[in-house]
């Protein structure tokens, strides 16, 4: 690997934000926000709506024979949600418990379904019951289910969680401006092998995301029409972003002389463990055998803030 130039990583000029107080229309939809999550539902005797949740037994039908896949008991729908094939919940809206109604559909073309595709059908559907959500009510006792004394308290506790968020989400977006500029103003030459092993190496994190959502690489390329080299062309500007972010790490890291402590180590693993609740045995687990994992994460923490702080 030949290394033309390395662009400068200090004393650049990008334009930092200044965090800014959130305005009070932010505010209001977050206290809005707070309110219908923790909203109530209470029965309601009259005709559904749109917006309100009715309780259903159904059970679809094609040519009067049941389809697999097509009942449901005690199923909460919320009409005006589009859950369910279009025209579904409109023909709900207007009935009320105890209602028994025959609900005529037709499947979309693009169903995931073969045998359902474009094909119509009944539903056959008795209401329950038909609940309305009720918001909470913004006043002192609400407060103090956050533990706190009054509105005006949980307000200014929202508004410092919400100038927290923004000014950090503004942050990383200008530390993102600050690697794109070291990106193009970077002139590195690489050969084909290590450039190539780059790109596998991003081909390999696609097809590992996929297996999470239980598909395949190959499965994605065809649905996406695409060949292996069509992808791997797709995907060649990310993979010399990487290697250019690999060399600008590896040269901090030296000139910067960073280094990760086991206090370090324990810190990040606290956070971990206060993030996602994890039991303390598996905390263990991860300092124990993700050690390198967690360095990696940790320099890019201190590299990310060092660009931060070195640059306007």
């Amino acid at each position: 690997m030949k290394i033309n130039k390395l662009c400068d990583y200090k004393g650049l000029k990008i334009g930092k934000p200044t965090p800014k107080k959130p305005s009070e229309e932010e505010l209001n939809a977050t206290l809005q926000g707070l309110l219908e999550q923790h909203a109530t539902t209470e029965i309601k005797n009259s005709e559904a709506e749109n917006g309100d949740t009715v309780n259903l037994d159904f059970e679809g039908f094609q040519d009067g024979v049941a389809f697999e896949g097509g009942k449901g008991v005690n199923y909460d729908l919320v009409l005006g949600s589009h859950t369910f094939i279009p025209g579904f919940e409109d023909q709900l809206v207007g009935h009320k418990a105890g209602d028994e109604v025959d609900v005529n559909v037709t499947f979309p073309e693009n169903y995931q379904a073969e045998n359902l595709k474009g094909k119509p059908a009944v539903f056959k559907c008795k209401i329950n019951k038909v609940l309305i959500k009720k918001p909470a009510v913004l006043d002192d006792d609400f407060a103090k289910k956050f533990e706190m004394s009054s509105v005006d308290e949980l307000k200014k506790a929202l508004e410092d969680q919400l100038y927290v968020k923004n000014a950090n989400k503004e942050l990383n977006e200008y530390v993102g401006k600050v690697w794109q500029h070291i990106y193009e103003n970077s002139d590195v030459e690489f050969d084909d092998e290590e450039l190539e092993s780059k790109i596998n190496e991003v081909v390999n994190y696609y097809g590992d995301m996929m297996k999470q959502y239980g598909a395949t690489l190959d499965q994605y390329l065809e649905m996406a029409k695409m060949t292996l080299d069509d992808f791997k062309k797709q995907v060649r500007p990310d993979a010399v972003n990487m290697m250019i972010m690999d060399i600008v790490t590896a040269h901090v890291i030296e000139k910067e002389n960073l280094i990760v402590t086991e206090e370090d180590l324990d810190a990040e693993v606290a956070q971990i463990k206060a993030y996602y609740n994890l039991p303390e045995e598996e905390c263990n687990n991860i300092r124990k055998n993700e050690v390198e994992n967690l360095k990696k994460e940790i320099l890019k923490s201190k590299i990310s803030k060092l660009l931060l702080d070195s640059n306007e």
